[in-house]
């Protein structure tokens, strides 16, 4: 964000949720496909740089709404999570806070202890009935230029509000067991099969201000500020056979997620004479994901011929009256200044560039877990609701037991990523650049993992690394260039995948742990690309790159004693390689009427292969398969037609089959499936002078597939499958 590190709310992925950042709140986002020195070393395969809007150059002042609906949600049936009435501002509110009386239990609770805790959990297990909600939202801004003490100060602040409601419509969840005995097959047996749904309430706000000003001719300073909140309310509701109890079986879970992040930023700019240019930023950020009072309530029924589940009582075992609380709070500092001297007046000409770069991050992130067992409620009892089972005189009278789950813990990391770089750009006669250089980063990344009634476990990762990068671009003539590039970076794991820390997964499913002995993963890179630029606006650009892995991490299904599991493990060696076309091109050559549109495309097909160590082997995981997350294909088109007053987007996606989870001797991999994406945006204008706009997405609705392998039958064995629902959106934006 603006050039530093936004650390991640995600607590098992290195990424930043795009939709914390309101469009209104953005200048651009800027995709650096080549690392040059100046980059941070984890790079493998491109550079994300979020830029927050700056100062206008007079006052401008804008306020927009928008209204809309999910053809799959809007007007409804369905079940929801109940409220506490604090979600409409993102906020998970106090009555789902960790109660005291759990907190404060030691180790050996006493039976009044027990019975304390288990009567102050909040008393919410099943979802309600309801009918689904539309979409809205509201954002405003103000910016301008004025003078203050002398100077001018450049300012603009925003707000921005939206809630939504989701859902995920003819849901399947499963696992898969072998089919046919026999190594390297695609048979493949459907485990606990649950049919549902899951419906989701989201709230997102978002906030910036940003100031800027000049000092002289030559100094430029800014402070910039944002904050964004989400909060998402969910139910999830399944029923299936459980066949290892031969049981059917209906489960409810309640999740509220809550997401901040904030960032505060101060940098400058400082241009000393012609030749001299100094930059520097000091960032502090921060991160939460607070996930409370999530509940898993299991109750047996009966099968129906439809297949549903109908419910007759509360199971009354393990995880079937379920409650966890998990917190993460992550904070860091980014630390960055650089010196760049150009050699010719102006900036032409040769220019060297040395610079430093200082980055930490602080995580603690924490959970608890607790199941409440039936220790003596009837079967008559147990049939009952669960407003009229965890009543407070059947908790005094010692009917139930508190069990807490000691593979649920936590963990705090410590990271500490110094980098020294130099680079020079350097002109080969008049139509040839070359830039080079190298980034010399030494990490230091310290996990400690927690888990109840064991002793702390720490993962160390400590590396020095050489990171060097050449790029060549040479002009062919005024409209072509042709690039290369080839340099070294890499991947280092995340701390959810250093911590011992068990996830668990609904009944049935898989639970996820990670692996401290995970090493970081160093990539080669090396691409070609030629580009031509027929006119303003236009491109056509066809480029081929290769990369080589060495220990990249993947995440595969680990064979153990008990129930199979996901784990993490560092590969023996992987590889990429591909090709790129991209097309923007206004089709006027067409004739006079196909002037006003214009079409793009970018296609990328590539080939990957992941090669495990012998160890990984024995241990039963597949080799020879493609890269985790890496597709065949993935194709992005656009056809755009505009005129003074109006214009109109369609957008097409399609990513191809991708592995999400590498598999066993006699497991398949499992896959993502392609799922085409259609969405249309229309801008026109209306009375008084408000701009109009309507949106609609996803209109295909093609179903979100994961599958292992296939059935006797010959069908693909569903791990995961669903479908969203088709969105439209109407709004007005007032911009004088």
């Amino acid at each position: 964000l603006n050039g530093a590190r936004v650390p991640s709310p995600e607590p098992d992925r290195k990424v930043v949720p795009l939709d914390l950042f309101p469009a209104n709140l953005l200048e651009g986002v800027t995709t650096s496909k080549t690392f040059i020195p100046d980059q941070p070393g984890d790079f493998s395969g491109a550079s994300v740089n979020i830029r927050t809007r700056e100062f206008p150059a007079g006052r401008v002042y804008s306020i927009s709404t928008s209204a809309g609906l999910n053809s799959a949600v809007t007007g409804q049936d369905g079940e929801y999570a109940p409220t506490t009435g604090t979600e409409w501002r993102a906020s998970p509110g106090a009555a789902r806070e960790l109660p005291q009386a759990v907190a404060s239990l030691p180790a050996s609770p006493s039976t009044t202890q027990s019975n304390a805790a288990i009567a102050s959990f909040r008393p919410v297990w099943q979802a309600r009935d309801g009918t689904g909600g539309g979409n809205g939202g509201l954002s405003a801004s103000v910016g301008s230029e004025d003078p203050i003490f002398g100077h001018l100060l450049g300012y603009i602040a925003s707000l921005t509000y939206s809630s939504s409601n989701e859902v995920r419509r003819n849901e399947q969840r499963a696992i898969a067991i072998d089919g046919d005995g026999f190594p390297g097959g695609d048979l493949t047996q459907a485990q606990n099969v649950y049919r549902g749904s899951t419906t989701r309430t989201s709230v997102l706000l978002g906030g910036m201000v940003n100031f800027s000003t000049r000092i002289g001719v030559g100094t430029k300073l800014a402070f910039n500020n944002t904050f964004t909140r989400s909060g998402d309310n969910e139910a999830i509701a399944l029923g299936g056979v459980n066949e290892e109890f031969s049981t059917p079986l209906a489960i409810t879970r309640l999740d509220y997620t809550a997401r901040t992040v904030r960032s505060d930023q101060i940098m400058g700019e400082h241009l000393l004479g012609e030749r001299h240019n100094i930059e520097w930023q000091v960032t502090n950020s921060a991160v939460r994901r607070n996930e409370p009072d999530r509940s898993d309530y299991v109750q047996e029924g009966t099968l129906a011929a439809d297949g549903t589940v109908i419910p007759t009582a509360w199971w009354g075992n393990g995880q079937s009256a379920y409650r966890s609380f998990s917190d993460l709070n992550e904070s860091g500092w980014d630390l960055g200044g650089s010196y760049k001297y150009s050699f010719g007046e102006h900036g032409r000409g040769p220019s060297f560039k040395m610079g430093t770069n200082l980055r930490t991050a602080d995580r603690d992130a924490q959970a608890a877990a607790f199941g409440i067992l039936n220790a003596g409620l009837s079967d008559a009892e147990r049939a009952q609701p669960a407003s009229a089972i965890f009543t407070r005189t059947n908790i005094d009278a010692g009917r139930f037991f508190l069990q807490l789950d000691n593979q649920v813990g936590g963990y705090t990391a410590h990271d500490r990523i110094s980098a020294g770089y130099a680079m020079a750009d350097l002109p080969l006669g008049s139509s040839i650049r070359l830039i080079g250089g190298a980034r010399v980063e030494g990490a230091d990344l310290r996990v400690t993992t927690s888990l109840p009634g064991a002793a702390p476990t720490e993962a160390v990762l400590a590396t020095t690394d050489v990171l060097p990068s050449l790029a060549l671009n040479a002009s062919l003539s005024a409209s072509q260039m042709l690039r290369f590039s080839a340099s070294q970076t890499l991947s280092r794991p995340e701390y959810r995948e250093l911590s011992g820390v068990a996830f668990r997964d609904i009944v049935g499913g898989y639970s996820v742990t990670g692996n401290p002995g995970l090493t970081r993963a160093l990539i080669q890179n090396y691409d070609v690309r030629w580009e031509l630029y027929p006119r303003a606006g236009e491109i056509v650009s066809l480029g081929f790159f290769y990369k080589h892995f060495t220990d990249p991490i993947e995440k595969v299904l680990v064979a153990t004693t008990g129930a199979t599991e996901l784990g993490f493990v560092n590969a023996r060696s992987g590889r990429n390689y591909g090709v790129e076309l991209e097309l923007r091109k206004n089709l006027g050559f067409l004739g006079a009427a196909f002037f006003p549109l214009s079409a793009s495309t970018n296609v990328t097909v590539m080939n990957s292969r992941v090669r495990l160590s012998a160890a990984d082997l024995g241990a039963g995981n597949s080799s020879g398969r493609p890269m985790l997350g890496q597709a065949p294909y993935v194709v992005n088109a656009g056809l755009a037609w505009t005129s003074s007053t109006w214009s109109a987007t369609a957008l097409y996606n399609v990513v191809g089959r991708r592995v999400v989870e590498g598999g066993t001797v006699l497991l398949p991999d499992t896959y993502e499936e392609p799922r085409q994406m259609v969405d249309v945006a229309i801008r026109f204008p209306t009375l008084l002078g408000l701009e109009g706009r309507f949106d609609a997405k996803n209109l295909l609705d093609a179903p979100m597939r994961v599958t292992q392998g296939i059935l006797a039958s010959g069908a693909p064995n569903y791990r995961l499958r669903y479908t969203t629902g088709r969105v439209y959106q109407v709004g007005l934006a007032y911009r004088p």
